[in-house]
């Protein structure tokens, strides 16, 4: 199932001996579009204070009941390194959080893993293993000029989205597909030019200049005209996701 950032912040977290506190963001690989991390504020057992969930660590979503459980104590997270939220995640504080929690980063330490998720119909199935990249196959490495960083939702948020050719409006939100933490579309505001928000594959999108604060896609503005436009109940439609990558392989840009 896919969710907009802005409807996760509605779940909380629940550790294996206890409530940890609810979603304020992600942080995210914009290399492989992934989520790496959840950014949650905790209750008033860690005064409030915001940690870092690895996504590695999530284990059943439940949808019903907008909660999250994770593999890890309430005393692991208390004492887990300090991290500073308002800034991006390096990869050296990438690999002193795993390092802490117990999950080696490996050659590919920006990849998150599949994790099974709680629906009203009991856990959804998970693909095994050697299935898993092929999701992302038809991806291309968007470059982000001279960063190496893991960026927060909030923060690309109202990064300009620029075409092929014009720029076509900001980033909205993130759609983050619970199946496997990776994000396979952005919530765009076409703004003055189409006047309605639409949905874009991440595997449209060529680079990221975090210095600009722009998002720059393969695909021409005129092509967002009849783009699938976004729902709140969208998302959670099966087959939602497809629809989208259909539109924009029939109209040319992705998958070529």
């Amino acid at each position: 199932m896919l969710h907009p950032v802005s409807s996760l912040k509605k779940y909380h977290l629940a550790a294996s001996n206890g409530d940890i506190g609810h979603v304020r963001d992600i942080y995210f690989d914009s290399h492989e579009w992934t989520v790496r991390y959840l950014v949650v504020r905790t209750g008033a057992w860690l005064l409030g204070k915001e940690v870092l969930i690895p996504a590695r660590a999530l284990s059943l979503i439940n949808v019903e009941e907008a909660s999250i459980h994770v593999n890890l104590t309430l005393e692991k997270i208390k004492d887990a390194p300090d991290s500073d939220t308002a800034r991006p995640v390096s990869r050296q504080d990438d690999i002193v959080y795993h390092e802490y929690y117990g999950f080696p980063p490996g050659a590919e330490p920006w990849v998150a893993l599949h994790t099974p998720t709680m629906t009203a119909f009991g856990v959804a199935p998970v693909l095994p293993a050697e299935t898993q990249p092929a999701k992302r196959a038809n991806r291309p490495a968007p470059v982000a000029r001279g960063d190496f960083n893991l960026r927060s939702a909030h923060d690309v948020t109202g990064h300009t989205i620029r075409g092929s050719d014009d720029e076509i409006g900001d980033v909205g939100d993130f759609l983050v597909d619970d199946g496997d933490w990776s994000i396979p579309c952005l919530i765009v505001n076409t703004a003055i030019w189409f006047g309605k928000t639409v949905v874009v594959p991440t595997a449209a999108i060529r680079e990221v200049s975090w210095d600009e604060r722009t998002v720059y896609l393969t695909i021409p503005r005129e092509r967002l005209k009849n783009a699938p436009e976004f729902d709140a109940d969208a998302p959670r439609v099966e087959g939602f996701g497809r629809s989208v990558d259909e539109y924009y392989k029939r109209e040319g840009g992705i998958g070529a």
